[in-house]
């Protein structure tokens, strides 16, 4: 599967009733909710891969293990 912030090759699966949790080489461990998966799908959101990394390595030195991209957390192009 690839990885929804850089869609580089990453490990998948489900982790809510439709979100899924990530594990990629590059953007580390996160989850990401059903309704942030739907906004990227229904309007072909694309991530700005850089922000979205800083700010799942500030969740994590905040204690956030898996971080959790919701959409309002989300950094789209």
């Amino acid at each position: 599967m690839r990885c929804f912030v850089c869609d580089g090759v990453a490990q998948t699966w489900d982790c809510d009733p439709i979100g899924k949790s990530v594990d990629c080489p590059e953007c580390g461990r996160y989850d990401i909710s059903g309704a942030t998966l739907a906004e990227r799908n229904t309007h072909i959101r694309i991530f700005i891969v850089d922000m979205t990394r800083i700010w799942l390595k500030d969740q994590r030195a905040a204690g956030e293990n898996p971080p959790l991209i919701e959409r309002h957390t989300a950094f789209w192009h």
